[in-house]
């Protein structure tokens, strides 16, 4: 019994496959960037802490250091804590 021929597809040239690799990598790239930047485009900046980064990094730029204290003053207590939820209470002396 003979089969018959089955045309193969054409294979990419390794370096065309490479070009092709870093050619979405960057695409990638350049739209994640253009995703973040359209998130904090707006006045609410996202996350929980979002404006926090902000605010260091434009008393950085202006004084040398930093804004506001990392460490806020008083005692921390873990009400709830989950994957997608943390509750914190701030006790102040």
């Amino acid at each position: 019994m003979i089969l018959p021929q089955v045309e193969t597809a054409p294979k990419i040239a390794p370096r065309l496959r490479t070009q092709l690799h870093w050619l979405l990598a960057f695409a990638l790239a350049f739209v994640s960037i253009g995703v973040k930047l359209s998130l904090t485009s707006g006045p609410l900046l996202p996350g929980l802490d979002g404006a926090y980064y902000w605010v260091q990094v434009r008393a950085l730029l202006e004084r040398g250091t930093l804004g506001k204290d990392a460490q806020p003053e008083g005692q921390l207590e873990v009400l709830y804590d989950s994957p997608t939820l943390v509750l914190l209470r701030l006790t102040t002396p």
